[in-house]
């Protein structure tokens, strides 16, 4: 899966959506948004809904998002680590 100018998700399998800016939000309500006001996925029984992407773009997408959250928390705890070791752990 890659995001191509910032404005869309292309799937291994050819399929795309858009992704306004690259931006791919779970919501509360277990829809997939892209941008701010574009839905990916959407818990939906028919076929033809442009929003229901398949469970394999489902899965492929999952394991997108699973990687870009543990690069931001690996991110903060070093951040985190150093912070602690420079005498400042509040921050």
């Amino acid at each position: 899966m890659i995001i191509e100018e910032f404005d869309r998700i292309k799937f291994e399998n050819g399929t795309e959506v858009p992704a306004y800016r690259g931006i791919i939000g779970l919501g509360t309500d277990g829809n997939v948004y892209g941008g701010y006001d574009s839905r990916i996925w959407r818990d939906s029984l028919d076929p033809d809904d442009p929003a229901n992407i398949t469970p394999g773009n489902r899965i492929e997408l999952a394991h997108f998002m699973i990687k870009a959250w543990r690069q931001f928390l690996c991110r903060a705890l070093n951040e985190q680590i150093t912070n602690v070791a420079n005498g400042d752990p509040d921050q």
